[in-house]
């Protein structure tokens, strides 16, 4: 395995067909698209969500456990674990605290990826 080769790729539909945008690393950064964009939350009142698909690019299986920077940004539905090649949904969800000011930014989540060799 080559040094840049990732681990995971997100899509935005389930047959892994649209790849999301990432950054360098390959790392997704958290959208909840347009309507959310011009309707952003209430800060302490609302909770939008959205839904990606991470499929895994590794040969081998990995076990996948979310960590996020952002108190107010959930990962709330994810996969426990991730055979070679498959695809499974992944749920945001952000909940703006009362005395938010910043918006949410790139890189505030990720997957502690637990590989696991053939035996």
């Amino acid at each position: 395995m080559t040094s840049n080769k990732r681990l995971l790729s997100y899509y935005y539909d389930a047959n892994a067909e649209q790849e999301l945008p990432t950054d360098r690393l390959g790392n997704y950064n958290v959208e909840f698209g347009p309507d959310v964009m011009a309707n952003p939350p209430v800060a302490g009142q609302d909770t939008v969500s959205t839904v990606v698909y991470v499929r895994n690019d590794h040969q081998y299986p990995m076990e996948l456990r979310p960590m996020t920077l952002d108190k107010d940004l959930a990962i709330i539905e994810y996969p426990d674990f991730l055979e070679p090649g498959e695809i499974a949904l992944v749920r945001f969800a952000f909940a703006p605290s009362a005395d938010r000011i910043k918006p949410l930014e790139g890189g505030s989540w990720d997957f502690t990826k637990i590989v696991y060799s053939k035996v």
